[in-house]
């Protein structure tokens, strides 16, 4: 199986702040065939991808969040080339009422 290195702890905050980070955690994933993954998110758990960004982690990959409001399911993908790995996965997910109030963010 393939492999993709994540910097999961400095993803979110490098917009935020371009100082040296507290702790880098470097993680192995395990990676599949993005048609693969996309195809079961789809099928099996009915999600389909709301949000798209690339990202500016070592992998130059691109991060895409995928949800099913049903059944409150979601995942984290994140994409290079034609491999896909699962970032994070969970249940339970909500819109915050000021993520729905598009006036906030025009």
């Amino acid at each position: 199986m393939k492999y993709l290195n994540i910097l999961l702890l400095s993803l979110p905050f490098y917009a935020y702040a371009q100082n040296k980070p507290d702790e880098i955690v470097n993680i192995k994933i395990e990676c599949y065939n993005t048609e693969r993954v996309f195809n079961e998110l789809q099928k099996t758990y009915k999600e389909a991808p709301i949000l798209l960004g690339k990202t500016n982690d070592q992998a130059k990959s691109t991060m895409t969040l995928w949800v099913n409001p049903t059944a409150k399911s979601w995942t984290i993908v994140a994409t290079r080339d034609t491999i896909s790995c699962i970032v994070g996965s969970g249940t339970d997910v909500e819109f915050t009422p000021s993520f729905l109030k598009k006036k906030d963010y025009i």
